[in-house]
């Protein structure tokens, strides 16, 4: 699996891009590097470009993670967190329903332009 973390040029946001199979696993390599690089800059945003990246588990281990494992990765509520997918990969839907329905402020976006807009508001 290869993944990135980095930080958008105007410092507004954090941009993870994973390309390979998404995992709980590969979610919290990520998503530690992801809220320490945002913590160390002051960003509350994040945009995942999970375009090369399906999630391959299944609908116990995507609530599991949504309720338990998240809690591992210490993502305020508050922070927006937009998911980019590719508009016939549905493999993230679930995760984005468990995540809003434990609090957070995610939404999962085809259109990488409507995902920043979203970020900014």
């Amino acid at each position: 699996m290869n993944y990135t973390v980095s930080i958008e040029k105007n410092r507004k946001y954090v941009i993870v891009y994973v390309d390979g199979p998404m995992t709980t696993e590969i979610a919290l390599i990520v998503g530690k590097e992801a809220i320490n690089r945002a913590q160390d800059n002051g960003i509350k945003c994040f945009l995942y470009d999970l375009r090369k990246s399906r999630n391959v588990q299944n609908g116990l281990k995507n609530y599991e993670f949504g309720y338990r494992d998240i809690g591992n990765i210490p993502f305020e509520k508050s922070n927006r967190i937009a998911i980019l997918t590719e508009a016939e990969d549905h493999s993230h839907d679930f995760i984005e329903t468990v995540m809003i329905n434990n609090g957070y402020t995610v939404k999962i976006f085809n259109d990488e332009k409507d995902a920043v807009s979203w970020l900014l508001e």
